[in-house]
């Protein structure tokens, strides 16, 4: 995995529930996914939950 090597526009996640959807091409090789949640200043956001529903 590359970092950085495809990155979305910023956005703000509001108090309560946010809904954030991502999708993997897999074409030639391995494929890889991650997210990574940044405050204002850059630094990891530490105070954060996560939950998979199907």
């Amino acid at each position: 995995m590359i970092a950085d090597n495809g990155t979305s526009a910023r956005l703000t996640l509001k108090k309560g529930k946010n809904i954030i959807r991502g999708a993997v091409i897999n074409g030639p090789g391995m494929a890889n996914f991650c997210m990574r949640f940044l405050d204002e200043k850059g630094l990891p956001v530490t105070n954060l939950s996560i939950r998979y529903q199907d």
